[in-house]
């Protein structure tokens, strides 16, 4: 007779793997599938910085989110890193958001009042003048940043196979399958189809990021994951370290990961379906590296990363379950947040398979939104 399990997760990334280890954690039966290595997809090639400036609208309720899974990766990640065996490679260190415009300038200035307001995770605002005595090394380019007390920034490849590997000490099925096809009983999901066979489980969890689309179609949504290509550059830098997680105001990176070496990016090319790096983008990458830290034109690349962000229709993630059949949830869509995200979201997801709710304000990622597309 073949096992059927509490719970089949298919897609082996930051959130699938996720979700089996809090799912396994909880003591439920687990198996989890990807049709190629664990964390071979846009979580091997994710930064890893986990901003909880990201988005200060007050009207979106991702802002609580973010907040609290960073505190899941305070809590957890100890936990994960002594149970896999596996070190993170966490760096927790100050943060700040250099504004090289006037219009930059106008949007630290928002977040720090609304950070004042929220009052979750302090945001001060500080001229330019004040942020290159944080580092002389700064360029003159910078007018004004935002300063974060605390920020953490993991290596997401590491953090990922950390994850699949203790719910693997847990309990959790680990198989390297391809989900072709979803088996229905009635109004009910009750296993997946593989190229290799069939598994079964009382509950399915989709997290294959943008190669959910074939079982999102056969679910009766009329929607795509899109891929939105990101690369970013590691540089060797025999210089002092950085002392401080650097970013742009809206995008961009400058970090001293774990390993010395320094991670900056990342690109977000939209309608680039192409694979391989490209010299364009390292060059905009380094432009922009350039007018904030002009003493790195010294560092020297030894790699370049690349990767492919799920990015839903409406650019959130899509998280829950689906309410026109039993037994079938999505965990999908989280874009530039897929990391930071990864622990909330399997949290989530592990909370509505024991006790059929949520402790978060979720509705805003609810699947049903796309229903009628």
């Amino acid at each position: 007779m073949e096992k059927n399990y509490d719970v089949v997760v298919i897609g082996a990334g930051a959130v699938g793997s996720s979700v089996a280890y809090y799912a396994s954690r909880d003591g439920l039966s687990v198996a989890l599938l990807d049709e190629n290595a664990i964390s071979s997809g846009a979580s091997a090639h994710a930064t890893g910085f986990l901003s909880n400036t990201y988005d200060y609208d007050p009207g979106n309720n991702i802002n609580d989110l973010l907040f609290e899974s960073s505190k899941l990766f305070d809590q957890d990640v100890p936990r994960i890193n002594e149970l896999s065996g596996i070190d993170c490679l966490s760096v927790v260190k100050p943060g700040l958001r250099l504004a090289l415009t006037e219009s930059e300038i106008e949007t630290l200035k928002e977040r720090a009042n609304f950070t004042s307001v929220r009052q979750r995770y302090p945001f001060y605002f500080m001229s330019g003048e004040e942020t290159r005595k944080l580092d002389n090394r700064l360029s003159h380019n910078i007018l004004a940043a935002g300063y974060i007390p605390l920020e953490t920034q993991i290596d997401s490849y590491k953090f990922t196979l950390a994850l699949a590997v203790s719910a693997e000490k847990q309990g959790t099925d680990i198989y390297q399958r391809k989900a072709v096809g979803l088996i229905k009983n009635n109004d009910r999901v009750i296993g997946v189809t593989c190229q290799s066979g069939k598994i079964y489980g009382d509950n399915i969890v989709v997290c294959s990021g943008i190669g959910s689309n074939p079982l999102l179609q056969e679910l009766g949504l009329g929607i795509n994951i899109n891929p939105l290509k990101g690369q970013s550059i590691r540089m060797s830098y025999s210089g002092e370290p950085l002392g401080f997680h650097f970013g742009g105001v809206e995008s961009w990176h400058l970090i001293h990961r774990g390993d010395d070496l320094i991670s900056a990016g990342s690109t977000s090319e939209f309608n680039n379906y192409d694979e391989p790096p490209n010299h364009k983008a390292t060059e905009t990458i380094l432009n922009w590296v350039m007018s904030v830290m002009p003493c790195l034109e010294d560092a020297r690349i030894v790699e370049t990363m690349y990767g492919f962000r799920p990015m839903s229709p409406d650019n959130l993630p899509i998280v829950g379950a689906l309410p026109t059949l039993k037994g079938i949830y999505l965990a999908i869509g989280h874009g530039h947040k897929g990391i930071h995200l990864s622990l909330v979201t399997g949290e989530i997801i592990k909370s509505l398979l024991t006790k059929g709710y949520a402790d978060y304000n979720i509705g805003f990622m609810n699947p049903g939104r796309f229903i009628n597309s």
